[in-house]
């Protein structure tokens, strides 16, 4: 079986996809390969803002702030300063707050205030975060002869 795709798909939905096997068009095993809502809506606005406005600075290389946002563990865990995502509660996220008041990002292009309220949804329902790691390879623009391709999603 062979399915085409226009963006590259999760590690969970690969492993869905694969436990799903040749009989996906049944409805039990259809409910293991689609992804959940609030899943698709962190992979196709939240991981990408993430990657774009928060990476350079809050990765596994530089951690300022003793912050991780790659990794999902490390994210949860939070910094110096404790927790920075509480999910159901923007009031009380740092990452939420910091980007409200436009502390973050440092020294780069601040969050639209449309991008600012993806992500006050995004914690108000729950922060679900669907993959293990955001790699900013797949979110990053490549310049492909004359044109300019955009990675995961676009």
């Amino acid at each position: 079986m062979v399915a085409l795709y226009d963006r590259d798909l999760s590690e969970k939905e690969i492993t869905r996809h694969f436990q799903a096997g040749a009989n996906a068009e049944d409805s039990e095993t259809a409910k293991l390969v689609s992804p959940s809502p609030k899943a698709v809506f962190f992979e196709e606005h939240i991981a990408p803002m993430i990657s774009e406005h928060c990476l350079e600075c809050h990765d596994t290389h530089n951690q300022k702030g003793k912050l991780d946002l790659s990794w999902k563990e490390a994210a949860f865990k939070g910094g110096k300063h404790g927790k920075v995502i509480v999910p159901g509660k923007p009031e009380e996220s740092e990452f939420w707050l910091s980007v409200h008041h436009d502390e973050m990002p440092e020294e780069r292009t601040l969050l639209t205030s449309e991008e600012k309220a993806l992500i006050k949804q995004w914690i108000q329902d729950g922060a679900t975060w669907s993959l293990d790691h955001i790699d900013p390879g797949s979110y990053t623009p490549i310049k492909v002869g004359c044109c300019l391709q955009l990675g995961a999603d676009d």
